[in-house]
């Protein structure tokens, strides 16, 4: 902390596995916590399978007979399924399109991801999601589906073949969490680990 540089706003999400937050409340910082949820390394997909709930396992089965998964395509498809995912809340993406642009390209340059879709029997992407993954997780980044597409289960479905990446990978699976509360209560119908990440923030006085 002593060897921070000067600043008028400072924040910082400490890793999860960093527990003690104390040194810099004491120092005068805010502490905050981010829930998220983590299935970690390694992963028993059997265990993750029979520990979810059974409507999500019923839905991937029912996903599974009637969409192909594709891997790595165009990007535009992703961003157009979260404008509407978002258009459905009445708000339009935090994002940009060039800033998921722009990740996805160093994601591809760096081995550092994988862009997961559902396309349907009339070839359409109807649902995608993007990972991002280092030496220890892979991260739930983005995602969005066609709510007018009558194939149940496309988010269950793309978020357990991303468990079985992360597996494949010898990584954890992290689902980056949410604020909103129905996107929590779906996120913990798989069975993963609840985590805390414990977000830091300092102003100056100036500030």
């Amino acid at each position: 902390i002593k060897k921070l540089p000067k600043f008028d706003y400072f924040e910082y999400c400490l890793d999860s596995n960093i527990g003690s937050f104390l040194p810099f409340v004491w120092d005068g910082f805010e502490q905050s916590s981010k829930t998220t949820f983590r299935f970690n390394s390694p992963i028993n997909l059997d265990d993750v399978w029979n520990g979810m709930k059974s409507a999500n396992r019923r839905d991937i089965r029912r996903a599974n007979e009637e969409i192909e998964l594709v891997i790595n395509f165009e990007i535009d498809e992703l961003y157009r399924l979260i404008i509407g995912t978002f258009e459905r809340q009445g708000k339009q993406p935090p994002f940009s399109k060039s800033l998921i642009n722009n990740i996805y390209k160093e994601v591809v340059k760096r081995d550092a991801g994988i862009l997961i879709g559902a396309k349907n029997r009339d070839n359409i992407i109807v649902a995608a999601q993007l990972y991002v993954y280092d030496k220890e997780s892979a991260y739930y980044l983005s995602g969005g589906f066609d709510i007018d597409s009558e194939i149940p289960g496309l988010a269950s479905f793309l978020i357990w073949e991303g468990i079985k990446i992360a597996e494949e990978r010898k990584v954890s699976f992290d689902f980056e969490g949410s604020s909103i509360q129905t996107i929590e209560n779906y996120f913990s119908s798989f069975g993963a680990q609840v985590m805390q990440n414990h977000k830091i923030i300092g102003m100056s006085n100036k500030y």
